[in-house]
């Protein structure tokens, strides 16, 4: 299928002409890679060095292959290099890989941006239109598949909302909720902090969240907050604020909390929702690639 086809697909169905600029990634990509020294215009589309949204890198005419990935990484492209494949589209919901105990976002490196030429691989990125699309979102797919019922959106931004918010069939406990967590996600490490035995309405906010997050799901009545990541490892000032911004308020938070990594929050859109968009909407070979390490 023409690559061409594809993107305008998907630049209808999300609306991606509609946003501003994505934030943080219009910051985000250039300082990452002007620290390497690498040239953006050799690689990255013009249209994606204005707006940060839709095709990244256009490497060929043709797509044999779809992967949806959750963060664009050096990891993923050795994946794909791997297995000898020509003609693909990546489609990915970050144009950074985000190492989470210490550096931050992380560039691809030249040598694998040359290969990707080479080889005809090229990226679509779908940051905040997918995490505030009224159908296929990644908070919405995370909540759809903990079993929440009767959703509504909080947590606004650009857009639309990025965080949904909903009640289970019936109350269960904790410790029930965290095994359901555990299910969907594909991870046993959780990391939590327990203020109800029992829940019933919930929160959920794919990627991250903060204080001024935690505290508007709380005024929202709800009894937990399912998120990828409420106590930011970065080691950089952003990371380090956040943490102790946290750690003032943890003593006396109201609601409970529940953190499976950013990467694993937002892998359920694109391992279920996604998937099926690419399958249904373009007819050819489409799969899920996956990051080894959840909290990397």
């Amino acid at each position: 299928m023409k690559l061409k086809e594809i993107t305008r697909e998907l630049d209808v169905c999300f609306n991606v002409d509609e946003f501003l600029p994505d934030s943080p990634f219009s910051g985000l990509v250039p300082t990452v890679y002007e620290q390497t020294g690498i040239r953006l215009e050799d690689y990255l589309e013009s249209t994606f060095l204005q707006t940060f949204h839709g095709l990244m890198i256009d490497n060929g005419q043709m797509v044999a292959k779809i992967y949806c990935i959750v963060f664009l990484s050096d990891e993923i492209l050795a994946k794909v290099l791997a297995r000898g494949e020509r003609d693909v589209l990546l489609i990915s919901h970050h144009p950074l890989v985000m190492e989470t105990h210490n550096r931050g976002f992380l560039p691809l490196s030249e040598e694998h941006l040359v290969e990707m030429q080479r080889r005809s691989i090229s990226v679509y990125i779908l940051h905040t239109p997918l995490d505030v699309h009224a159908e296929v979102s990644t908070s919405r797919a995370l909540a759809r598949e903990l079993g929440l019922l009767r959703l509504r959106g909080w947590c606004q931004v650009p857009g639309g909302n990025a965080g949904v918010c909903g009640h289970l069939a019936a109350p269960i406990g904790f410790d029930s909720l965290l095994t359901r967590v555990s299910a969907v996600t594909r991870v046993d490490d959780l990391n939590f902090l327990q203020n109800h035995p029992l829940v019933h309405t919930i929160a959920v906010l794919a990627g991250g969240t903060d204080v001024a997050g935690i505290q508007e799901a709380t005024a929202l009545g709800c009894d937990v907050l399912v998120t990828g990541t409420y106590y930011n490892l970065v080691q950089n000032e952003i990371g380090q604020r956040y943490r102790d911004e946290f750690e003032a308020v943890s003593d006396h938070l109201e609601i409970s909390l529940i953190e499976c990594s950013h990467y694993a929050s937002e892998a359920v859109v694109m391992r279920e929702d996604m998937l099926d968009f690419c399958t249904n909407h373009f007819g050819i070979d489409c799969g899920f690639l996956p990051q080894d390490d959840p909290w990397y």
